[in-house]
């Protein structure tokens, strides 16, 4: 295994953030092709950006409290997830404006959403109790809720919630992620006569709390559509590292079958959030607390390289147009890119005032690149209330949009790069 650490290759980007509060005459005019969203958990309220014309189209009050994961669910619609409301919010598009069109009512409080495109259908997981609803997007309305209703808090690396997110394995299937008994279940939907039936058809234990499961992209053969890699927490308390945890779908049956333990820190240093799977198909990035990221093998399940980035690393965001990944340090004031063919470090950039916000995390969870300008990707420093432009491949800030510098708290989004 090789590290790449940042001794004399390190270049710190400090240069001069430019503040650009753009309005819709800014720049050229253009139509309104792309838009972000991101959750104001501070204030109850979604701000629309256009990240292309650096501009706040609006914002939207929230229904709910404490707005967190947006989530496309299909066409021009997102449901808000808000964490301290039993409910998700609904934002939808309608070629000209933007509204919050109601609430999908549940029977627990939502941890974010998973939505199937085959199906229209979309999975929700819970917040306090180890639980899943599944929603018919075409009418907003609940068909059934599974789980564990019992509330149990996790311990561990990772916080309170009692599910990780949810995932669909195909059309019919879905995993439902139970961080505080450390268990994955895998459940079977489907419907007779026009009446929906859901039943747990499997059950497996995890070395620590699950966070997430990512899917193999682009995915051709039967074999890699159904083995998952899923982002183990840690223990820091009982000794145990993060790990990256690979299952595979069997029919109606989960199997676990291999778990790429991160032991190069000291445990008690360690925990991880959210792994990203890289183009290549080969390798897995997992970043952890302490500042690594983990470069996994998938097929070996071995450590190839270890990059340093900043405090709790967590997701990785790839972009092949220009060979550049982006690792979001949820507690430092910098982002670190990573080259995506050689796998190392190429610089940090400054793109938050405080690393650690008191209660708050200085980088949102959502990055995104455009699909159309290589290299070019925008984030938020959720502590500052900042929406920000970043060129990637010349390593430096380039316009940022204050949205709320006062109370904002601008956590996490979603992109739609296509609307219509």
């Amino acid at each position: 295994m090789k590290k790449i650490k940042k001794g004399k290759a390190f270049k710190l980007v400090q240069g001069t953030i430019v503040t650009a509060i753009l309005s819709g005459t800014s720049m050229a005019a253009q139509a309104l092709d792309a838009v972000g969203y991101y959750s104001d958990n501070n204030s109850d309220r979604v701000f629309i950006v256009d990240p292309r014309n650096m501009s706040l189209i609006d914002t939207i009050p929230t229904t709910g409290n404490q707005p967190y994961p947006i989530d496309k669910v299909g066409g021009n619609k997102v449901y808000v997830t808000t964490r301290n409301s039993e409910s998700l919010d609904i934002i939808d598009y309608d070629g000209v404006n933007f509204a919050n069109t109601g609430i999908v009512p549940l029977t627990h409080k939502p941890r974010s959403v998973a939505y199937n495109s085959s199906t229209n259908l979309a999975a929700v997981s819970g917040t306090k109790k180890a639980v899943m609803s599944i929603i018919d997007v075409a009418n907003d309305t609940v068909i059934g809720t599974v789980g564990d209703t019992t509330p149990l808090v996790p311990s561990g690396f990772g916080g309170s919630l009692a599910t990780g997110h949810p995932i669909w394995v195909d059309n019919d299937q879905f995993l439902l992620i139970d961080r505080a008994r450390r268990l994955v279940h895998l459940y079977k939907i489907s419907q007779t006569a026009g009446v929906w039936n859901i039943i747990k058809t499997s059950t497996i234990n995890t070395p620590t709390s699950i966070h997430h499961f990512s899917s193999v992209p682009n995915a051709s053969d039967w074999f890699q559509k159904r083995t998952f890699y899923g982002m183990a927490e840690g223990a820091p308390d009982e000794g145990k590292h993060p790990s990256v945890f690979r299952v595979f779908v069997l029919g109606n049956y989960l199997l676990p079958v291999g778990n790429a333990d991160m032991a190069q820190s000291d445990a008690v240093d360690q925990g991880s959030h959210h792994l990203g799977m890289h183009p290549n198909k080969v390798h897995v990035y997992a970043g952890s607390k302490e500042g690594d990221v983990y470069i996994v093998n998938r097929y070996t399940m071995n450590t190839d390289y270890l990059v340093d980035a900043g405090a709790n690393a967590g997701h990785t965001t790839f972009n092949t147009a220009s060979g550049i990944a982006v690792q979001t340090n949820h507690r430092d004031s910098f982002m670190t890119l990573i080259d995506m063919n050689t796998h190392s470090f190429i610089n940090d950039i400054t793109t938050a005032s405080s690393p650690t916000p008191s209660g708050q995390l200085a980088q949102s969870h959502t990055t995104s690149f455009d699909p159309q300008n290589a290299g070019v990707y925008y984030t938020a420093a959720a502590a500052d209330g900042n929406y920000v432009e970043v060129d990637a491949v010349s390593g430096a800030v380039t316009r940022t949009l204050p949205l709320d510098l006062g109370n904002g708290y601008t956590i996490q989004g979603t992109y739609n790069w296509n609307l219509q």
